[in-house]
């Protein structure tokens, strides 16, 4: 089986774990050469809230604004975790199914 690129080998026990790390770090961009490009994309939604939140606390009540902030953006969070979800099983269904216990 391959991951991106990675050589991952069906194995019980102990293993297992590894191979979990190895596919989580292939996900975000950390474990195998074909994902490193990929990387730099995928810290750009991290570099955005972080700047947006350092903006937000320089002005005036920034720590009210910021929870003012984090309360108008929690349903849109909340609903962007559920699509998120139902998409990655929807389209990963077949795998999952295909091997139930790796």
């Amino acid at each position: 089986m391959s991951l991106r690129g990675c050589s991952v080998v069906p194995v019980t026990g102990t293993a297992r774990a590894l191979i979990v790390c190895q596919r989580s770090s292939a996900f975000w961009g950390l474990g195998c050469p074909k994902t490193h490009s990929r990387s730099k994309t995928r810290l750009v939604p991290l570099a955005i809230a972080h700047t947006w939140r350092k903006l937000i606390l320089r002005r005036e009540h920034g720590d009210n604004r910021l929870a003012d902030t984090i309360k108008l953006l929690q349903p849109a969070s909340l609903l962007a975790l559920l699509v998120t979800l139902v998409l990655l099983f929807g389209f990963q269904g077949g795998q999952i199914l295909a091997l139930p216990y790796l």
